[in-house]
């Protein structure tokens, strides 16, 4: 659990659960899927079962529920849970390139709104096959917030998640990528 910021073991086994649960009622996660906004994800029932679970958690305060509803819809996106990576890793794996690119990796570190993160984060879990890290996925967004919206920054710089991110995707690029950068 060490890797992770802002979950908890308990947030850890409510996400988790939830999530193993969208496999069982399709419609709620064709719903949340069909979201554009984590304003349109409110007024789901993935999003509310999801809450239901949190209700002890930090994330299930109100000032919080827009990061708890961006993390209902990206997840909504993840068909399998690779356990082994975090986000950023599972970006920079590949052959010889990245599967997501250094560019389109870069503008999800600089999203601004919680929107342009939601939207930048769907489109990366398409690319990479809809199979990332659960966790790691859900604690980068609630980072993210945390940090960009809330303002919550942690004094250390090398605790950031833009620094977090870079860390993990480019220490674990394609070898031949890193040969060609040399």
């Amino acid at each position: 659990m060490s890797y992770y910021t802002c979950l908890d073991e308990a947030d850890c086994t409510a996400l988790l659960t939830w999530w193993s649960g969208l496999a069982h009622d399709r419609g709620a996660c064709a719903e949340l899927r069909r979201t554009e906004t984590p304003a349109d994800v409110f007024l789901t029932r993935g999003f509310h079962a999801l809450f239901s679970k949190m209700t002890a958690s930090r994330w299930a305060r109100q000032e919080n529920l827009p990061a708890l509803a961006a993390v209902a819809g990206v997840l909504a996106s993840v068909t399998t849970h690779d356990a082994d990576k975090s986000f950023a890793e599972s970006c920079a794996q590949g052959d010889s390139q990245p599967v997501v690119s250094e560019l389109r990796f870069a503008a999800l570190q600089k999203s601004r709104t919680l929107e342009e993160l939601y939207t930048r984060m769907r489109r990366i879990i398409h690319q990479l096959g809809e199979k990332v890290n659960v966790l790691s996925t859900a604690d980068d967004i609630l980072h993210w917030y945390k940090e960009i919206v809330a303002g919550e920054e942690d004094a250390d710089t090398r605790n950031h998640i833009g620094v977090r991110w870079g860390m993990d995707y480019f220490l674990h690029e394609p070898e031949q990528k890193k040969s060609a950068k040399a």
